[in-house]
């Protein structure tokens, strides 16, 4: 299992909204791969990085805890999708949705 989503962008748990995008932006930058090109760890640290922080801030969106099995299994899930679609898996939800919305 992934590790906690705070911990992959060195924060503590109950971290504000301000401190996750800012260690975020941090992160982003130092793995981002065209900063690593080449580079296979850089680049799934970045995705993870990525993971953590869209989830974080949905789940600060909505108001929802941010903590406990339900919230690891859809953190764990949304950083395999985003993994498996990097690697010409599954299609990513974004492609999905441009599938549906696409003309002809």
């Amino acid at each position: 299992m992934p590790e906690d989503p705070y911990q992959t962008l060195g924060l503590s748990n109950g971290a504000t909204a301000k401190e996750v995008n800012r260690a975020f932006r941090k992160l982003a930058k130092r793995y981002h791969p065209d900063l690593n090109p080449g580079d296979e760890a850089a680049e799934a640290r970045f995705l993870a990085v990525t993971a953590a922080h869209d989830y974080l801030t949905a789940q600060q969106d909505h108001g929802a805890p941010v903590f406990g099995a339900a919230s690891d299994r859809a953190y764990e899930a949304e950083l395999e999708a985003r993994l498996r679609a990097r690697r010409g898996g599954a299609p990513g939800f974004g492609e999905k949705l441009r599938k549906l919305f696409s003309r002809g």
